[in-house]
Parts: C-alpha cells; structure tokens; sequence
C-alpha cells in the first residue's frame, strides 16, 4: 500500500485516501519520514512481526504502518 506522510507534533501519520474516506495509520516509532512524501508501508502488529512488540503483553499492541520505501 501506499500513504502519504503526515507529522501531527511528535507523531507520524499515514494518510491513505480509499473512496473519497481519508484514513490515518500510525507509523512505527523507528520509521524516519517527511511531511507529504509518498510511501510505500506494510501493516504490522503483534500478530505478524512479534519480534518488534518483545515487550507488548498478548493483544495489547496497536498496528502501525512499516515503511517499506520512499515512493517520491
């Protein structure tokens, strides 16, 4: 999937934009982006990549956006 990047203070943001409905994934913490730049992302959670959530108790994380690539 693709989004562009939104920072709202200290967080990061991906806007993905599916039938005119604007949705907003937050972007893993260790993720670098730039405000209105295009990406490439992958969802992860728990369930999909454990060995990023070591310290999450069973169904506790939330999922974030994984950039993959920078598209611009």
């Amino acid at each position: 999937m693709t989004g562009k990047a939104k920072i709202i203070g200290n967080d990061a943001y991906i806007i993905v934009i599916e039938n005119d409905w604007e949705t907003m994934y937050p972007i893993w913490p260790g993720d670098q982006v730039v405000d209105g730049d295009v990406y490439e992302f992958k969802f992860i959670d728990e369930f999909t990549n454990p060995e990023l959530f070591l310290n999450v108790g069973w169904g506790d994380s939330e999922q974030y956006a994984k950039i993959i690539s920078h598209d611009n």
